[in-house]
């Protein structure tokens, strides 16, 4: 089963914000792995064979307090970081409507 990548933005200073990629024994603080032969935290399974695989995401980390329009919680948000957020979003949602 193949799908396109789930795309998840995150800024490392969101506190509730953290890459999906990784497996779930991963943990804030930790590096990010190199790829990894577990399944990663979020699996799909086949429902004609049973077999069970890793959905594809694509973190992309940003910046949002250098990005954004500041505030008090300015790494949560996402919507004032038009370079890294609002541009590359709008164009996942152009492409996957097109």
């Amino acid at each position: 089963m193949s799908q396109a990548p789930w795309t998840n933005f995150w800024d490392e200073t969101d506190p509730v914000a953290d890459p999906l990629g990784p497996s779930k024994g991963w943990r804030r603080g930790d590096p990010l792995p190199e790829l990894s032969n577990e399944l990663p935290l979020f699996t799909v399974t086949d429902p004609d064979t049973g077999v069970q695989e890793g959905v594809a995401v694509a973190d992309v980390q940003t910046s949002n307090a250098a990005h954004g329009a500041g505030g008090g919680l300015a790494a949560h948000n996402y919507w004032d970081n038009q370079e890294e957020f609002v541009q590359p979003l709008a164009s996942i949602l152009a492409a996957s409507t097109a």
